[in-house]
């Protein structure tokens, strides 16, 4: 979460750049062969949580505070006005990071970075430029 407040609160970038910014570097690190750089949710999640259930609450509650504050900078986004007026930004953060989670996941199994490019296609489309 560090990482992700880091790269939401510098001003140089609107709040759709941050987020694309954000997005490209989930790509990047996600395809890395660094797996120690991997998404932890991504990692963890199929495996533990239904094994430990403090895991399973801790995981889902990382889950919930990522998508509040990817709802927060569309929100913004939507505010300065970078990002398209859109309907619900909770909503859409939700979608888009569930989105991101599971093309990760298949990009793991497939070693393949196209479901990723392919959550970046969609998530240009889920977020116009105003």
């Amino acid at each position: 979460m560090k990482n992700l407040n880091g790269m939401f609160e510098t001003d140089a970038l609107t709040m759709r750049e941050k987020l694309f910014q954000y997005w490209q570097f989930w790509e990047n690190c996600q395809h890395s062969g660094d797996a120690s750089k991997h998404c932890l949710i991504v990692k963890l999640s199929a495996e533990v949580a239904d094994i430990s259930e403090d895991m399973r609450t801790l995981l889902a509650k990382m889950n919930s505070s990522i998508e509040r504050r990817l709802g927060d900078v569309i929100e913004a986004g939507v505010q300065e006005g970078s990002i398209a007026l859109i309907l619900n930004a909770r909503m859409t953060a939700q979608m888009l990071y569930q989105m991101w989670l599971g093309a990760s996941l298949i990009g793991k199994v497939t070693r393949d970075k196209k479901p990723l490019q392919k959550a970046l296609e969609v998530t240009e489309i889920m977020l116009p430029a105003a």
